[in-house]
C-alpha cells in the first residue's frame, strides 16, 4: 500500500525523487523565492546542491498550501468551510447545490469510499517531501549553514504540522519518517498519544532551527510580512499539542513566550487582524492568485441577492445566538444580505472577494488571540482561575464584552469553549477540534446533526480513511464505524 497516495512506487527511488521535486519547483512562487530559477537541470544529487534550488522544494510547499479554493477538501485550510459544515456554526443550503462533498459534510454521512480521506492524502504528500528535504538536507555539504537550518526547521515544521492535523481528523495514524516507500508501504497505525510525542520533537526541533526574525525568500532578509516560518510558528502549534496531551504547564510555558513578545506580537483592531500588516498573525499565507487576496471572502460572502449555488453557506441561528450583546465581532466579523424577505448571515473576517496587484488581506493560520485563549484553558485546567480569567477577558475587552468574574473551573472551561467558538469561528476547524479536546462534541452534535438531515454517532468524530488506502495495506485498519 501506498499511504502517501503519490502513485510513483513502480518507478526507482531516484526518479520518486526526480518527479517530486519536478513538481514542487513547477509550482514555486516567485514573490516568494526571490532567487534566480536553476540554470541547470536538476535530479536528485544536485537539487540540493545550491540555495536557490533547496529554497525552492519548501517554498513549493508554502505555494501548495496557498494555491486553490476552499471547496474542494485536502488542504487543511480548507476545513474552513468543511469542518464548519460537519458541526454547528455553518449551514449548507442543500437546495442550490448537488455538490457530494458539501452534502456528506453537512449531514455527517462520510464514506471511506468517497469523502473524508482526502485530508489523509494530501497531508501525507507533504510529509514525504518534507521527509524527503530532511534527509537531501541533512546530507547537503554545499548549502549556506544559516538557510540550510532555516530549511531544516520548516521541513520539520512542516511534517508536525500536517501530522497534527492527522491526527486530529483520523486519531491513531501511520507515522512515516522515512522515504524507504518499501517501509512506507507496511506501516500500521500508531498510537495517538506517540503521534503527539513525535509532533512535539519535531517542533521543538524546528524551533530551534526556524529564525526569530520574518524572512524573505532568499532567506537573507529581514521583511515585515509574516510568510515564512519563524521560531514562533513552532511555538504556536506547541501550544495546541501540549493541549491535545493535556500537558498544561507546557501549554502555558509556550504560550506565554509569545504573548510576552509584545514587540512583535498585539492584538489588533478587528478591521486589521487578517490584513498582511497585521501584528497579531503569527504565520500567514502569501496569496498566489491574480484575482483573489484569500479564498475565504469569495466563497463566504454572500451576493446581494443571497444564498445561491456558488455561495450556498451561511452562519447557523444557533451559532449567531452564542454572541453576547454588543459583542463587536459580531459588528465586525459578521455580514448579512437580505432576500426574498429573509436575512442571512456570513462571514465576515476576509472582507475582500477580488484581489488588486497590492493584496491587503493575507490568510492566517496562527495569530495571537487563539494563542491567549489556549494559554486560558491551560491555566484553568491547573485551576490558576485567576490567571485563566485575566487571559480570557484581555481577548474579551477587544470585543467591548464585561470582564467574567466569579466562577467556578467548570464554568470557567465551559466559558473559554464559548469565547474560543465566537472568536475562532471557520478558522482552520477550531470549533471542530475544540469541542472534542474538551470532550464536548457527543453532547452537542447529536441534534444537530438530526436537524441536518443526518445522525450523529460518536465514531464521527474522526473521519475516514479511503478505502483505497486500506485495501493497499493489509496492516492499515479502517476507523471504526466506517
Amino acid at each position: 500500500m501506498n499511504i502517501l497516495s503519490l502513485g510513483f512506487l513502480q518507478v526507482g527511488f531516484r526518479k520518486l525523487i526526480f518527479f517530486s521535486l519536478v513538481s514542487i519547483l513547477l509550482m514555486s512562487c516567485k514573490k516568494l523565492v526571490e532567487v534566480s530559477a536553476p540554470s541547470t537541470s536538476f535530479n536528485a544529487d544536485n537539487v540540493y546542491g545550491s540555495d536557490g534550488t533547496a529554497i525552492s522544494v519548501l517554498t513549493g510547499v508554502y505555494t501548495s498550501m496557498s494555491n486553490g479554493s476552499l471547496t474542494i477538501p485536502g488542504e487543511m485550510r480548507t476545513l474552513d468551510l468543511f469542518a464548519s459544515i460537519y458541526i454547528d456554526d455553518v449551514i449548507f443550503q442543500q437546495a442550490l447545490s448537488t455538490n457530494q462533498g458539501y452534502i456528506d459534510f453537512y449531514i455527517n454521512n462520510l464514506s471511506s469510499a468517497v469523502n473524508g480521506g482526502q485530508y489523509w492524502t494530501v497531508a501525507y504528500r507533504y510529509i514525504f517531501t518534507c521527509n524527503q528535504a530532511y534527509e537531501q538536507l541533512t546530507a547537503s555539504k554545499t548549502i549556506t549553514p544559516s538557510i540550510k537550518l532555516q530549511l531544516l526547521g520548516e521541513s520539520r515544521f512542516f511534517r508536525a504540522f500536517n501530522y497534527y492535523y492527522l491526527v486530529n481528523l483520523y486519531g491513531d495514524i501511520p507515522w512515516v519518517s522515512t522515504t524507504d516507500f518499501v517501509v512506507n508501504s507496511r506501516i500500521a497505525k500508531t498510537p495517538q498519544q506517540t503521534i503527539l510525542n513525535n509532533i512535539i520533537s519535531d517542533l521543538v526541533e524546528a524551533k530551534n532551527d526556524l529564525s526569530t526574525k520574518y524572512l524573505d525568500g532568499s532567506l537573507l532578509n529581514v521583511v515585515s510580512t509574516r510568510y515564512r516560518l519563524t521560531t514562533y510558528a513552532a511555538s504556536a502549534l506547541l501550544t495546541k499539542v501540549y493541549l491535545m496531551q493535556k500537558s498544561w504547564d507546557k501549554a502555558e510555558s509556550e504560550a506565554s513566550t509569545l504573548i510576552g513578545n509584545s514587540q512583535t506580537f498585539s492584538l489588533e483592531s478587528f478591521a486589521n487582524v487578517f490584513l498582511a500588516t497585521s501584528n497579531e498573525a503569527i504565520w500567514q499565507l502569501q496569496s498566489v492568485s491574480s484575482t483573489q487576496w484569500t479564498p475565504n471572502g469569495p466563497l463566504f460572502i454572500l451576493p446581494t441577492s443571497g444564498p445561491s449555488s456558488t455561495n450556498p453557506f451561511f452562519l447557523t441561528s444557533s451559532f449567531l445566538n452564542t454572541f453576547e450583546s454588543n459583542d463587536l465581532r459580531k459588528k465586525n466579523w459578521i455580514n448579512s444580505v437580505t432576500a426574498q424577505g429573509k436575512s442571512y448571515f456570513f462571514p465576515f473576517k476576509y472582507k475582500a472577494k477580488s484581489g488588486t496587484p497590492a493584496p491587503t488581506e493575507s490568510y492566517t493560520f496562527f495569530r495571537l488571540a487563539d494563542v491567549i485563549l489556549n494559554r486560558a484553558e491551560a491555566r484553568a485546567q491547573q485551576g490558576k482561575l485567576d490567571l485563566a480569567l485575566a487571559d480570557l477577558n484581555l481577548v474579551r475587552a477587544r470585543a467591548g464584552l464585561p470582564n467574567v468574574t466569579g466562577v467556578n473551573q467548570n464554568e470557567l472551561l465551559d466559558t473559554i469553549l464559548h469565547e474560543r467558538r465566537v472568536e475562532m469561528f471557520t478558522e482552520g476547524g477550531s470549533r471542530f477540534f475544540d469541542l472534542k479536546r474538551f470532550n464536548k462534541i457527543d453532547q452537542v452534535m447529536p441534534a444537530i446533526s438530526a436537524g441536518k438531515g443526518g445522525t450523529w454517532a460518536s465514531y464521527k468524530s474522526l473521519f475516514p480513511i479511503s478505502s483505497v488506502e486500506v485495501a493497499r495495506n493489509t496492516l492499515l485498519t479502517q476507523n471504526p464505524g466506517y
